[in-house]
């Protein structure tokens, strides 16, 4: 699977079937975890795997955690080891840096699970002291999430994300000419658009990728060099449009 594919499809689930998660597949999410970035290469995480239900009601009672965590068959409670990077950044080190390492690698974690197919959340909402005690952690492990894991009761739809535009801004580029001092205009993805209507718009070199787009009417567009791919069209119409260039999954629209 494309990267940006994997990206788009990790999800947030809260909801688990009973069924057992099979080993090979909680050691693959482990792997991919474990090659994420770390300052110095310091590698500053730890993995506690839980499958027994007491220990998993225990820490939700206790810690006041979600009660979706339970549910999972297995529950991973992530862990910075301080230490290890303390010892090299000393304050800042212990402060931050342990942190981001470790959240670098529960993101690699759960792409993992997207794709074995699997269900996962990434949950901080608990209290610390009461996991470390639960858990007999040292001093220097501090639990900074809990991922429960299973397999989706229901696939819900991916929540929506700010535009590129409203999150970023370049600097600097009118200094080398040779690097595009605009970004290419975003992809639309993952969104529901059933019945909408585009009117005299500019969408040239856009990406429309698994949307509904059932009943939309397009007019007045420039759609040139632009695509539409995965999307449900039935009962779409483009009319007065440009369309040079435009593919509908992979196949060119002739005037």
């Amino acid at each position: 699977m494309a990267f940006l594919d994997l990206a788009w499809k990790r999800k947030s689930i809260r909801s688990f079937k009973p069924d057992g998660v099979p080993a090979e597949k909680i050691a693959k999410l482990l792997d991919a975890a474990r090659s994420a970035p770390s300052a110095g290469n310091c590698q500053p995480w730890f993995f506690y795997v839980i499958g027994g239900a007491s220990l998993k009601e225990r820490i939700v009672k206790e810690s006041r955690a979600s009660g979706f965590i339970a549910d999972a068959p297995v529950a991973i409670v992530v862990c910075a080891d301080i230490a290890r990077s303390s010892a090299r950044y000393h304050e800042r080190g212990a402060e931050l840096y342990c942190v981001q390492d470790t959240a670098a690698a529960v993101q690699n974690l759960l792409l993992a699970a997207a794709e074995e197919g699997l269900a996962a959340c990434w949950c901080g909402a608990f209290d610390e002291g009461a996991v470390s005690e639960i858990l007999g952690l040292e001093k220097n492990m501090r639990p900074v999430a809990i991922i429960p894991i299973g397999y989706a009761v229901t696939d819900p739809p991916k929540t929506s994300r700010r535009p590129v535009e409203e999150i970023c801004e370049f600097i600097g580029f009118d200094e080398n000419p040779d690097i595009q001092s605009e970004p290419r205009r975003p992809k639309i993805e993952h969104q529901d658009m059933s019945g909408a209507l585009f009117n005299d718009l500019n969408l040239e070199n856009s990406e429309f990728v698994d949307i509904n787009m059932k009943g939309c009417s397009f007019w007045a567009l420039n759609l040139a060099n632009s695509k539409i791919s995965e999307c449900d069209l039935s009962g779409m119409r483009i009319e007065n449009r440009k369309t040079d260039g435009l593919t509908i999954n992979g196949k060119p629209v002739t005037e």
